[in-house]
């Protein structure tokens, strides 16, 4: 009976959201690709900051090491300077998510990222942390004094630009976003790398450190952390237009990147680039969860003006819950989106990361979870495989 009421509520949410779209209309270019001749990304108002960015995706230069160097003795690639980026992550957190999976009463998603998401800001070199500035916002069970507490006084051990900037934020995910969005264009440094991070992606320890570097090596206009093949090979049901974009570039540490057609909620891009966009489509030009496929469908205009980069294999992977149950070899679920991310590795020493850092944690009852995630946690041991990663447009968290 609860389930199904559910579902009914499931199919109501969705029903309204499609008639806001269908009564408010949509933006000229909201479900479009920028191509010609309709568009024409070049004759588009950038600022030069942008303008310079797009270089690496509009010239396509032969795959090499952008800026890096090849150390001969160690036969690894090394920038020719130490990396100092302005880096600026914004991390949103509730504690609980839709796609929530439970372990012995504990729920474990936000738990998994949070510790993931710390580790990889915990590795970047001194030099570098010291130019990186963290906002976290808190919203729903969350918000409040412990994980206020817990945040600021573990993450202001690491030697940032300035404490982390722990604060409230409304508790839907479109609110919180929308709050997010005020929050970033206060950044005052137009190069900053803008971050986004949401609660429910896994991260391996030197994820962030090969972003900065990619950033440095080739100043790509925007990134995305995980690698989905179904955003640019031809298995894609939505067929898009851009397949002729693909590049590939070499990067540090055996890390190649590629371009790619969408995002989710979780992308770094510089703030010009994300002044810019607003410029030129409005408030809600950015990937975000503001609607029907809002996410997938604001990627495609940016994947096609300025370019989005993934790397292989990922840094990422959006941890998903699997509703039908189904999984293939070794526990991992049949509808894999990113198979060479190594989760069930990632998972198990992150889960004596948690207990070091004494991570605040939420029982089931103390959030809203459907009442399907909070069935027996027997089904649900990480060792079954019953956390994917990937995910369709759209997967975002809170």
């Amino acid at each position: 009976g609860r389930k199904l009421v559910a579902h009914v509520m499931h199919l109501f949410v969705t029903g309204k959201k499609l008639l806001c779209l269908v009564a408010c209309g949509l933006p000229p270019t909201y479900s479009q690709l920028c191509t010609a001749p309709k568009c024409n990304p070049d004759a588009l108002k950038w600022s030069n900051l942008t303008a310079a960015c797009r270089k690496v995706f509009v010239e396509m230069p032969t795959p090499g090491y952008g800026t890096q160097r090849l150390n001969v003795k160690t036969n690894l690639l090394e920038p020719g300077l130490p990396v100092r980026e302005p880096l600026h992550i914004f991390f949103r957190y509730s504690g609980t998510s839709r796609h929530d999976v439970v372990e012995n009463d504990m729920i474990m998603t936000s738990l998994l990222s949070t510790a993931s998401f710390y580790r990889s800001l915990r590795a970047l070199e001194l030099e570098q942390r010291e130019q990186t500035k963290l906002t976290v916002m808190l919203s729903g069970p969350a918000d409040d004094a412990r994980h206020r507490a817990w945040f600021s006084d573990l993450f202001g051990r690491l030697q940032l630009a300035g404490p982390p900037n722990v604060l409230s934020v409304p508790t839907t995910n479109e609110k919180s976003y929308l709050a997010q969005c005020g929050l970033i264009l206060r950044e005052q440094n137009e190069r900053a790398i803008i971050f986004l991070i949401e609660q429910d992606y896994l991260h391996t320890t030197d994820m962030l450190s090969k972003v900065v570097h990619f950033f440095a090596a080739y100043n790509p206009c925007m990134l995305v952390p995980y690698d989905y093949p179904d955003r640019y090979t031809l298995s894609d049901p939505h067929k898009r237009a851009t397949y002729h974009y693909n590049a590939l570039l070499k990067a540090a540490g055996g890390v190649h990147w590629r371009t790619t057609d969408s995002s989710t909620v979780t992308y770094a891009a510089r703030l010009h680039v994300v002044k810019d966009v607003i410029s030129l489509r409005g408030p809600r030009g950015m990937p975000g969860p503001l609607g029907f496929n809002h996410d997938y469908r604001n990627s495609l205009w940016i994947s096609s003006t300025l370019g989005i980069w993934a790397p292989l294999p990922p840094l990422s992977s959006h941890v998903h819950r699997d509703r039908d149950g189904k999984v293939g070899k070794n526990g991992i679920p049949m509808t894999v989106q990113s198979p060479d991310f190594a989760y069930l590795d990632e998972v198990h020493s992150l889960q004596s990361l948690m207990q070091e850092l004494a991570m605040p944690r939420l029982l089931p009852q103390q959030t809203h979870m459907p009442a399907e995630n909070q069935r027996s946690a027997a089904n649900r041991k990480f060792a079954t495989g019953r956390l994917h990663h990937g995910g369709l447009a759209n997967t975002a968290g809170s």
